[in-house]
């Protein structure tokens, strides 16, 4: 259940530097709820920092981060092959929309639907295909992706550095006819 807002406007900007330790906690309260992310690599911040990362947002109310997204190049092996092959692109024409967090007790308010559309509207705008991977076991947030448009292609398994493996639904915004 979703408590009251905080005062002010929710707005989704780029994520800056000073953000990072807000969106550490954000990180850690997601796991501790949701068990995602399912393998943190190390550190909340080395989950949200990664290299090579073409963009990320928080989402704000107020001067409380209450969510956070990120674009990358690529994800997991299986993922980006399974990609290519249902949407007959290459992976230099792939954004990744990552790192999906809206805080567990903020929920229900919008703030996953903006960031979603501000990631996949920045990977438009670099000509990428928007796409995302997610483990089949969190519905809540694959029921907000398919009410946002996002269409599943396809399902694989990928392994973690710890050595479990999860079982993901890709998704693609606005995928190719051949995708369906």
């Amino acid at each position: 259940m979703s408590q009251a807002l905080p005062q002010g406007h929710l707005i989704v900007r780029g994520r800056r530097d000073s953000d990072l330790e807000a969106c550490e906690r954000l990180v850690l309260a997601t796991h501790l709820h949701d068990r995602y992310p399912a393998y943190l690599g190390g550190s909340a911040r080395s989950f949200l920092c990664h290299p090579g990362a073409l963009s990320a947002w928080v989402a704000e109310l107020g001067n409380t981060i209450v969510g956070h997204i990120a674009l990358h190049p690529a994800t997991s092996k299986t993922v980006m092959k399974l990609t290519c092959d249902r949407l007959h692109v290459t992976a230099d024409q792939i954004g990744v929309v990552a790192r999906l967090l809206v805080s567990p007790q903020q929920r229900g308010h919008g703030a996953g639907r903006r960031l979603l559309a501000a990631a996949a509207t920045q990977a438009q705008a670099l000509r990428l295909c928007p796409v995302l991977d997610v483990d089949v076991n969190l519905t809540a947030a694959i029921a907000l992706y398919e009410r946002a448009g996002w269409q599943r292609i396809g399902e694989t398994r990928i392994n973690l550095p710890d050595g479990t493996s999860l079982h993901e639904a890709v998704y693609a915004l606005n995928p190719t006819p051949a995708t369906t």
